[in-house]
């Protein structure tokens, strides 16, 4: 995100928020609920028709309705066999009672006691009435699916999270059960039963009581069919008045699977209505479609769409349906809309063909992209070449731009197509392909983790976010994540500069290369440790992957690219769930480079983000415990967190970003200490996210002057940098990073409560490239020195890997700067120029103040960290003017 020009990363996708005025309309919207009574009404029978002719209508028009019993059959166990193979126009539900009979994925949440319904052709999970991990917590909803007859990644489900609703309201099962087997033949159907319960997050956008109503929720699945449907049925208790709301959809991204829409395809900064709302990965396609109207989203945040399906009206003593269908197909943007067009009865379009090529070769896995010819154009579809290079595309009549790109190709040259009613057909011709293998190690040989990044000299093509298609940072052709015996590049043909690095620690090794067909090129890097870091550990402290739903990286890639940056000690943070980095480290042979600190961010929508690490999970809890911070205020989130981990650290994370940011929220003004809010005002945390994905400059007038305030009334908070990173490639972590003074340099022998505590000590320096140490008269970062005859010394140490730039040392006395040094030959060791400056300064001062040490540096750290701006800064030395044994601050908090 962009806070008064601090780039903060906050949480992903909150560039994509709608307008205000939208979720204004839809808080309204939410406002028309009524009061309803306590008693259940009339009810539909399992076809869904309400019972007539009872003489009820009348009394319900007087309002004289009595109790009804809810007189629908809520199902058992199902089909004894949920594990065979079915062939063509078999159907089965059953209740699942082994664990190989769930469906496999990288984070599926299906469980023994839960339900598959699957065919010969698409399997789902829908959850038994259990708490489960995700948002929505109650149970009953379908959280797997995957295409049967499958192997490999095609084979896992990649499906995310749900949540069907109306208002802010979902179901909280009282059943689930197998109504309809499908041993019959017929269609086969879980049904859950259960009562209206908001979703706490999306609670938190509106006030207001909930109806009480019954929901029934059918999942029907045809012996023929992709698509497993969903009728959504509220059934009104209420005597004499309609409910008039919001049909709503909560969809959380899947592992690795992005969202697309009709006409903007996978930029989803342009969304607007459509027929329906998918998710695309390599190796599995998801849409989800409504019988009737449109999706309309209206809140893009985090990985998660808050949609509108339109008004939804429920009549008196009566009820209504909605349905759905969850498409599962092939994972390209041709096999979603193919599988759209299916369920909505659409007749099939006709087909653009053709072959990809290189040279005369056939080019397997290449993406085909088709867009409009207007100005601006519109993505229309998106297929993927067989093992022979062919292709094919559904597509109505007209003319269209079509684009071949193929990983380490040149992409083909944008062709105009006309497509007739019978069809076309199109060749596309891709660049040829090289490789380039290498190995990375240290100055005695050994393997060691780094980062390559290839730059050619020729500035590579940059595609439409719509094509969906990876960049790398800064016009990389390729980055990738070393972890020992031979790496590999795939290129186009050309001049490229190979860099290897290994975060800010280390001298990088740049070689030339010609990349060309044919025999690969082989480069060895090796790579020099330079800066002393002895008795100071680097770790970032705001980090997410896959279970954060705006994430897409794996654990392993995650944990790769952690090792190859020099970060030791990694938080995992994911939003709203406990994760751990542990496992993974263990699997990959890594504890020797890193060593994982379990943690989660705390993420309300409402007022702000915070981390508490080190913390332990709970696995018999939703989302692995963690806390639930809806219909709290943050003094009560800081209580909960003090109840439940009393020694962790609680960061506020970056407060000052234009939404879901603390400091921003309660109003704090750094000038007079004073808060808008005052009543959800707390001081009660440990440490500030100063610095997120960003660098000095960029904060110097608003998280810096916020830390500073904090400190001038004698809050003794740690300021932190962390990279907020949610994509390895293009958020690098370990930018800015903070290094803590440890008794130990090896990551496995580090104490977590020993790291807590020296947290929130404010042993930390953070770095930005440059590391910055200071202490006066053997007193270290977070301690207190006593000044004699109102001088203190001030004994400094900057340090720099030669790549990184580093030009002014600024002394901060109390928030105001004391004294600048310029940095250059002149103050450089001679015998080792990685020092920059090392010396002593000299201070007055009056009062008991605070002292900080910044250095900076013009440019960037490119290609390392694209657009990185380098600095290095020292948290607070305290110093005792007035001799009492304790720091006094000039300020106080109002």
């Amino acid at each position: 995100m962009v806070a008064g020009g601090a780039p903060e990363r906050c949480c992903g996708r909150l560039r994509g928020m709608k307008p205000v005025a939208l979720v204004r309309g839809f808080l309204l919207s939410l406002a028309l609920f009524a009061a309803c009574d306590d008693d259940w009404r009339p009810v539909a029978d399992a076809g869904g028709t309400p019972p007539a002719g009872d003489g009820r209508a009348s009394d319900a028009a007087r309002g004289d309705l009595g109790p009804l019993p809810l007189d629908l059959p809520s199902g058992g166990a199902g089909h004894a066999r949920v594990d065979e193979t079915l062939g063509a126009g078999q159907v089965r539900a059953g209740r699942v009672t082994d664990a190989a009979q769930l469906l496999s994925g990288v984070k599926v949440r299906g469980r023994v006691g839960d339900y598959r319904l699957y065919n010969a052709r698409v399997a789902f999970i829908v959850q038994d009435g259990r708490r489960s991990d995700g948002i929505g917590t109650y149970g009953g909803q379908v959280v797997d699916a995957v295409r049967l007859g499958q192997a490999g990644e095609q084979a896992r489900s990649l499906l995310g999270e749900m949540i069907f609703g109306v208002g802010t309201q979902t179901v909280r099962p009282t059943s689930v059960g197998v109504i309809a087997d499908g041993s019959d033949g017929k269609a086969a159907v879980v049904r859950v039963i259960g009562e209206p319960v908001a979703v706490p997050v999306f609670a938190s956008f509106a006030l207001g009581k909930l109806p009480p109503c019954a929901i029934v929720m059918d999942y029907v699945l045809e012996p023929e069919s992709d698509a497993l449907e969903i009728r959504w049925r509220v059934i009104n208790r209420h005597r004499t008045t309609n409910i008039t709301t919001t049909a709503i959809l909560g969809v959380l991204a899947g592992d690795g699977a992005d969202f697309f829409m009709e006409g903007v395809g996978f930029d989803t900064s342009s969304t607007f209505p459509g027929r329906y709302v998918g998710m695309i990965a390599r190796s599995v396609g998801y849409a989800l479609v409504p019988s009737e109207g449109q999706v309309t989203p209206l809140v893009v945040v985090s990985g998660t769409w808050l949609m509108s399906n339109g008004e939804w009206s429920i009549p008196a003593a009566g009820e209504s349906v909605r349905r759905y269908r969850l498409v599962v197909s092939d994972g390209t943007p041709d096999a979603v809309l193919r599988g759209v067009r299916s369920v909505l009865g659409q007749p099939p379009l006709a087909e653009l063909s053709g072959r990809v090529l290189s040279g005369t070769t056939p080019v397997a896995e290449a993406r085909v992209h088709l867009t409009t010819v207007e100005s601006p154009p519109k993505y229309v579809t998106g297929g993927r070449t067989d093992a022979k290079g062919d292709y094919r595309v559904a597509v109505g009549p007209g003319t269209y731009r079509v684009t071949a790109v193929a990983d380490g190709r040149a992409p083909s040259v944008d062709r105009e197509v006309r497509v007739e009613t019978s069809g076309g057909s199109a060749d596309l011709s891709v660049g040829e392909s090289s490789r380039v293998t290498f190995t990375v190690s240290d100055v005695a040989g050994a393997d060691l983790p780094a980062k390559v990044i290839a730059m050619p000299n020729t500035k590579p093509r940059a595609f439409p976010a719509s094509f969906g298609e990876r960049a790398f940072p800064a016009g990389a052709a390729q980055v990738a994540f070393y972890l020992g015996g031979t790496g590999e590049l795939a290129l186009p043909p050309g001049e490229y500069r190979l860099t290897a690095s290994r975060g800010f620690e280390y001298e990088l090794d740049e070689r030339e290369v010609t990349a060309a067909s044919g025999a690969p090129q082989a480069v060895a890097f090796r790579l020099t440790r330079s800066v002393d870091t002895r008795g100071y550990m680097s770790g970032d402290f705001h980090v997410h992957a896959m279970w954060s739903p705006d994430s897409s990286d794996l654990y392993e890639l995650k944990v790769s690219a952690l090792a190859a940056e020099g970060v030791e000690l990694p938080v995992c943070t994911e939003h709203e769930y406990v994760g751990d980095y542990g496992p993974t480290i263990a699997k990959l042979g890594l504890q020797r480079f890193v060593r994982g600190v379990v943690g989660e961010e705390i993420t309300s929508f409402v007022y702000g983000h915070f981390n508490p690490f080190p913390i332990e999970a709970d696995p018999s809890l939703p989302n692995r415990g963690a806390l639930v911070w809806y219909e709290l205020t943050p003094p009560a989130v800081f209580a909960e967190v003090r109840r439940r981990w009393p020694q962790a650290v609680l960061q506020v994370n970056h407060p000052r970003a234009p939404a879901m940011a603390y400091f921003t929220y309660v109003g704090y003004d750094p000038l007079t200490g004073q808060t808008r809010l005052q009543a959800e005002w707390s001081t009660a945390f440990d440490a500030v996210e100063v610095f997120n994905g960003s660098g000095w400059r960029a904060n110097r007038e608003r998280t810096v002057a916020d830390w500073f305030s904090l400190l001038e009334r004698g809050l003794r908070v740690t300021a932190t940098g962390n990279s907020d990173s949610h994509n390895a490639f293009s958020a690098e972590v370990g930018y800015p990073r903070n290094y803590v003074k440890l008794s130990t340099d090896e990551p496995a022998a580090v104490s977590l409560e020993e790291l807590a505590r020296s947290v929130k000590a404010q042993r930390v320096a953070v770095s930005g490239g440059i590391f910055v140490t200071a202490e006066a008269e053997g007193k270290g970062l977070g301690e207190l020195v006593r000044a004699e005859g109102g001088k203190v010394k001030l004994a400094i140490k900057v340090q720099a890997p030669r790549w990184v730039p580093a030009e002014a040392l600024e002394v901060i006395v109390g928030g105001v700067t004391a004294k600048r040094i310029e940095l250059g030959a002149a103050t450089q060791d001679p015998s080792n120029p990685v020092v920059r400056y090392q010396g002593t300064v000299e201070l007055e001062v009056t009062r008991d103040t605070w002292v900080v040490v910044v250095a900076t540096g013009t440019g960037t750290l490119d290609p390392v960290v694209r657009g990185g701006e380098p600095f290095g800064l020292t948290n607070p030395i305290y110093v005792d003017a007035d001799g009492n044994g304790s720091f006094t601050p000039s300020k106080s908090f109002p």
